[in-house]
């Protein structure tokens, strides 16, 4: 039994790799390499600041001065956003973001 376990947790995490990655969805595609975001996207990266994706692919965000803790129940995107944290894709589902190394 103990073996069956392992194989139902690998399989589910593969299937979460799977779902999450898809291989034939760039975003991206036919923007400048060094995109922030695609264009449209509202995001927040630290909970405070909003960034809006202009059309060449770039976030413009506002530098508001962040005072005390960010509660965590708060929107952290918009509609169909998808943009760039470092090496992650990150995606908005239901207005939280949920980021991917693809």
């Amino acid at each position: 039994m103990k073996g069956l376990h392992g194989s139902v947790l690998v399989l589910v995490v593969m299937m979460g790799l799977v779902s999450a990655c898809p291989d034939n969805d760039d975003p991206f595609a036919g923007l400048p390499p060094d995109a922030d975001c695609v264009p449209g996207s509202e995001f927040t990266v630290d909970g405070c600041n909003w960034c809006f994706c202009n059309d060449p692919g770039y976030a413009i965000c506002t530098l508001l001065g962040c005072v005390g803790p960010i509660p965590g129940n708060r929107p952290t995107c918009r509609g169909n956003a998808v943009w760039k944290e470092g090496k992650k894709i990150c995606r908005c589902k239901n207005e939280r973001s949920v980021c991917t190394r693809c």
